[in-house]
């Protein structure tokens, strides 16, 4: 077992003595959140992953510190984290973009060299005010801890004659 001789002595006497092997209570200061108050914490912010740990401490009325509230969500295994950003795709978007597929499967390379790609940049006129979210290890791309910002899109068109366009729109608009 990897375990010395008086080790085994030890835990036998102490079973003998008191009946279990549980480990015994120990000194220093006690928790100041009870077990009940520790599972709303993290029943809040698994249903609530964006909420802040300021914001669990007010809405719980917890008698903790921010920081406690911060442990106690890290004893959980819900770290903060930056969440994913991506739009998310409606059942059009996706009919769209099928169809799309189907209507140029079985064009020829000769096809593909004369079609002109865009590149475009995105960029927010106001600051994000979901910055990090609460979440398990492996759930970033789950629907509820993905953060959809109302982004603009710059577009920048290059033609063949060279020729150059600039339009500003909605990045709903392009998720065809």
């Amino acid at each position: 077992m990897g375990l010395s001789r008086n080790t085994v002595k030890a835990w036998v006497r102490r079973y003998e003595e008191e009946g279990h092997v549980r480990t015994r209570p120990r000194p220093g200061r006690p928790r100041v959140t009870t077990p009940q108050q520790d599972a709303a914490i993290y029943a809040t912010s698994v249903r609530t992953p964006f909420k802040t740990a300021i914001t669990l401490t007010r809405e719980l009325d917890l008698p903790c510190s921010i920081r406690t509230t911060r442990k106690r969500l890290l004893e959980a295994g819900l770290p903060c984290r930056v969440p994913a950003r991506k739009p998310s795709l409606t059942a059009d978007h996706k009919a769209q973009r099928l169809q799309f597929a189907e209507r140029y499967a079985g064009r020829d390379l000769e096809f593909w060299r004369s079609v002109i790609f865009t590149d475009v940049t995105s960029f927010s006129s106001v600051a994000a005010p979901w910055r990090h979210c609460r979440r398990h290890t492996g759930s970033r791309y789950e629907a509820k801890h993905i953060f959809e910002s109302n982004r603009h899109l710059l577009m920048l068109d290059m033609n063949l004659d060279s020729s150059t366009s600039f339009d500003l729109v909605n990045h709903k608009a392009l998720l065809f």
